[in-house]
């Protein structure tokens, strides 16, 4: 884990700006906040990339990327509805609304409009 950018997000107060680069996980997010990349990437290699416990989270312009996935491995795992704007997911998402996969469906989302994914109880 690269515990650069767990720091941000622990000591954010509202707003967690990322900077460029790639960033290996695990990264868990358990306070409404916005995190912004900027030509950032957060990835992690057969284990879940972004896990997300909090109602009130915005990500933007974020790549996220799960690498050699395994049967129990997310790219996200959301307990909460996430607003999203300019997100790019290459993995499987567990409780992501109506963009939910499971193996036997892609292994790639792209998202690059505002949407609001709505919990559907996964």
């Amino acid at each position: 884990m690269d515990n650069i950018i767990q720091k941000k997000i622990d000591s954010g107060n509202g707003i967690i700006l990322l900077p460029p680069g790639e960033y290996k996980g695990p990264f868990f997010i358990d306070k409404p906040c916005i995190m912004e990349g900027n030509g950032t990437t957060l990835w992690n290699k057969g284990e879940t990339v972004l896990v997300i416990n909090s109602d009130g989270v915005t990500l933007k312009n974020l790549r996220i990327e799960l690498t050699e996935p395994t049967e129990d491995s997310f790219a996200l795992c959301t307990s909460s509805p996430v607003v999203n704007e300019n997100v790019e997911i290459s993995g499987r998402t567990a409780g992501f609304g109506e963009e939910d996969t499971v193996p036997e469906m892609t292994e790639h989302l792209k998202i690059t409009w505002e949407t609001i994914i709505k919990d559907n109880n996964h």
